[in-house]
């Protein structure tokens, strides 16, 4: 008995819902700890005396936690995307 999980023949099966799913929750998880990041910096910056250039490094450090999870994310999701459209291939093969 085969799994339900490739749907019918002649769709593009069961895969497509797969990155998609994936992707909408690297995204949210990926927003979360940003800001999370930052409001934490700022925090800091706050108790700390809250002179201007601690505000202004605390953005700063968000800046490339942000665009260093930014280029995890997109090189993960481009891999769910690889492997679902290679799993899609295979099922339209036999």
């Amino acid at each position: 008995m085969k799994l339900k999980l490739m749907g019918k023949k002649g769709q593009a099966g069961g895969f497509g819902a797969i990155p998609a799913i994936v992707i909408s929750i690297m995204i949210g998880g990926f927003i979360l700890t940003i800001l999370t990041q930052i409001s934490d910096d700022l925090g800091n910056a706050a108790t700390s005396g809250s002179n201007t250039s601690q505000v202004a490094a605390a953005v700063g450090t968000g800046a490339v936690t942000f665009a260093g999870n930014f280029g995890t994310l997109f090189s993960l999701g481009l891999l769910a995307i690889i492997i679902s459209l290679v799993a899609v291939f295979l099922v339209r093969q036999r």
